[in-house]
């Protein structure tokens, strides 16, 4: 699913702002998340979900995020971003309390939306667009290079190169 161009701008400001609450004095990369889960005083717990496809979870109530203990550590940072992503554009949807990231071919229709806005929330908090174009043109466009640099898998980075139109 598509995001419009006006909710994709939503979704990169507000990511923003955050980076800019979070790191006032700049940003220091890769993005420490700890920081984020603190600024929000959330809890972050390492989980053995019964369903293997189930790689996180985000508890509104309890303010807790719930990632897959056996997965990759880039696979790890990137879901947490995502259930930060449901925790900062998500609020007051009642009916989502709990979020599970699933496998994409597994999500309900009704649920992609909000599932493609808060993967987009969590490539533009682990890869600020600024910061992306600016060691893009220092690495002369290495998305492998670029992985290394923000902490992010290469498949995660070249989506974000190629969301952002940088290729």
């Amino acid at each position: 699913m598509w995001l419009s161009q006006e909710k994709t701008n939503e979704i990169e400001f507000k990511s923003r702002a955050l980076l800019d609450a979070v790191y006032p004095d700049g940003i220091d990369l890769p993005v420490d998340l700890s920081k984020i889960l603190n600024y929000y005083g959330l809890k972050l717990f390492l989980a053995n979900f019964s369903d293997k496809q189930v790689a996180g979870a985000y508890n509104r109530e309890e303010k807790s995020i719930y990632v897959h203990v056996d997965d990759p550590r880039n696979r790890m940072v990137f879901t947490i971003a995502h259930e930060l992503g449901h925790h900062v554009l998500h609020e007051g949807k009642k009916d989502l309390e709990t979020f599970f990231r699933l496998s994409a071919d597994l999500i309900k229709s009704e649920d992609e939306a909000i599932e493609t806005e808060a993967n987009w929330f969590a490539s533009s908090l682990l890869m600020p667009e600024i910061e992306v174009r600016k060691y893009f043109r220092e690495v002369k466009g290495d998305p492998k290079k670029l992985s290394i640099i923000f902490g992010v898998s290469t498949t995660a980075m070249y989506w974000r190169l190629k969301n952002l139109q940088l290729i």
